[in-house]
């Protein structure tokens, strides 16, 4: 593997860039469109992306386990648990500083439909859901006796 610097696009325009969870920076980032793309399930998303979280962050982590993965005890989503997911996800669309707010999830996902939903209008956000059949993800063989494809669902809700 052989990592170069990126070419810097020029666009004349204020970006920024964040590292970091984002309930926290619900007071520090203002946009007109947040995108939420959040877990659906109760497996964590950090071991996954250990590699690029090293680049990153560039810190030489202690690493561990044949693997080498670094430690991911205080980046665990509150979106990998059904209650905890629900929590956090109204505290985005409450205290979030946005005029559009696109949520991508699946209808396999651990926060119901209707629960979702409920937090978006109780902002009196005009909410639109757009669905279509998406290719399962299938981590091993096992998965034979389920369905091919699972429908997943924009959320926009705008102020």
């Amino acid at each position: 593997m052989y990592l170069r610097t990126p070419e810097i696009i020029l666009n004349e325009q204020e970006n920024m860039c964040y590292l970091g969870d984002s309930l926290s920076l619900l007071d520090k980032v203002e946009a007109d469109i947040f995108y939420l793309d959040p877990p659906y399930n109760q497996r964590q998303y950090a071991p996954n992306y250990h590699l690029l979280e090293t680049i990153a962050r560039y810190d030489n982590p202690q690493i561990k386990g044949v693997s080498g993965m670094r430690d991911y005890q205080q980046q665990k989503s509150t979106f990998c648990n059904a209650q905890a997911a629900l929590v956090s996800l109204e505290k985005i669309v409450q205290q979030g500083k946005y005029q559009h707010l696109l949520l991508s999830y699946n209808d396999e996902g651990i926060m119901p439909e209707a629960e979702i939903l409920g937090i978006l209008r109780s902002q009196q956000l005009h909410v639109e859901v757009v669905d279509f059949d998406y290719l399962r993800f299938k981590s091993n063989s096992k998965g034979s006796n389920q369905k091919k494809f699972i429908k997943e669902k924009l959320y926009l809700a705008s102020k």
